[in-house]
């Protein structure tokens, strides 16, 4: 059985959250769920909440599902503080076991879930213990050349100008917001999974943070597919010769994480 509270995590009201929480004392490992929509989606779907409460009912999670500001000035900032928040929402539940909190994200969700594991891992009370992203971008000047901006127009929105601007103006935004960047050996496990011929995350993006995690001996797991799916659609999927979905990998990552985090501390 899981217990559906649903309200906001900030003043303003795209700060959803709807929280699935197992009957018991706990505590228990929390997931943070960050949709995607080409950080132009300001609220999840019927279909994310209904995966996160099953998620909750299956592992004995708490699942906390957020939405956040979108199509507004800033983005860049604005979207990245608001996972924050929400990390800080969930840690202060009762049945939450705050040294044993993931992030996990698709499309541009999983860009501000390593954003906020990456960039924010010093600062976060509590610290992200792991970070799951599905077909995220980890490159944003990388990502300006996909479809994602081609055919949206997403890139710059969020980034507010191009990458010629941003050097122009010797501006860090595409810095700031690019995870590959922001990599360090203290950085949390780290799952991955992407299409080799994904058209909206060119799938080089990920190959790039899975060297530099392993050169940094981070934790970390990467799965390719063949194929075009992307985000959800890739969820449901097996890599070729696995047994498993790729969704079902990624709750047996975090397992394992949450399973070492436990005994070292």
């Amino acid at each position: 059985d899981v217990v559906v509270t649903n309200g906001w995590y900030a003043s303003d009201p795209a700060d959803t959250i709807s929280l699935y929480e197992p009957e018991g004392t706990g505590p228990f490992p929390a997931i943070v769920f960050v949709h995607g929509g080409a950080w132009g989606r300001a609220q999840p779907n019927t279909y994310e909440l209904g995966w996160a409460r099953d998620l909750a009912a299956a592992q004995h999670w708490v699942v906390a599902v957020i939405g956040y500001p979108t199509m507004v000035a800033h983005e860049q900032v604005v979207e990245p503080k608001s996972v924050a928040l929400a990390i800080g929402t969930v840690s202060r539940r009762p049945k939450v076991d705050l040294r044993r909190i993931a992030l996990w994200g698709e499309s541009a969700g999983g860009q501000l879930a390593l954003l906020a594991a990456y960039r924010d891992a010093q600062r976060l009370h509590p610290l992200v213990s792991a970070v799951v992203s599905i077909s995220g971008p980890t490159d944003m000047v990388t990502e300006y050349s996909s479809l994602a901006q081609t055919a949206l127009g997403a890139v710059t929105r969020f980034e507010g100008l191009t990458p010629a601007e941003a050097r122009r103006v010797n501006s860090a935004r595409y810095r700031d917001t690019s995870p590959v960047n922001l990599v360090g050996p203290a950085d949390p496990p780290t799952f991955q999974a992407i299409s080799r011929h994904d058209r909206l995350v060119p799938a080089g993006q990920v190959d790039r943070l899975d060297r530099l995690l392993a050169n940094l001996n981070v934790a970390h797991q990467t799965v390719r597919l063949a194929g075009h799916s992307h985000s959800t659609t890739l969820e449901s999927k097996k890599p070729a010769g696995a047994a498993q979905t790729v969704q079902e990998l990624a709750v047996s990552f975090l397992t394992q994480a949450f399973a070492k985090r436990r005994v070292s501390l």
